[in-house]
């Protein structure tokens, strides 16, 4: 017995796996601008605690003047301009 594909349901097997492919494409890229946009914001909060936990070590006021987080090769904080007068 052989039994070909109906050419509808071929069809509309196609489109399914193309529109699930632009949705799961399009979720990645909107996942990574979120992720994006939450380290962007997390930054000054993280450097204020920093800052604070610092002030506690040292007893003494802390100034950091910038902090910068990324995640390309995993978690990498870089900071410059600290100064414990």
């Amino acid at each position: 017995m052989n039994v070909e594909a109906n050419p509808t349901q071929h069809r509309t097997r196609n489109r399914w796996l193309v529109s699930l492919g632009i949705i799961v494409v399009v979720g990645l890229v909107v996942f990574g601008i979120v992720v994006e946009y939450v380290i962007r914001n997390a930054e000054p909060v993280l450097r204020s605690s920093v800052v604070d936990t610092l002030s506690g070590w040292f007893h003494s006021p802390v100034q950091l003047d910038e902090l910068h987080i990324s995640l390309p090769h995993g978690i990498e904080v870089r900071g410059s301009g600290l100064r414990i007068p």
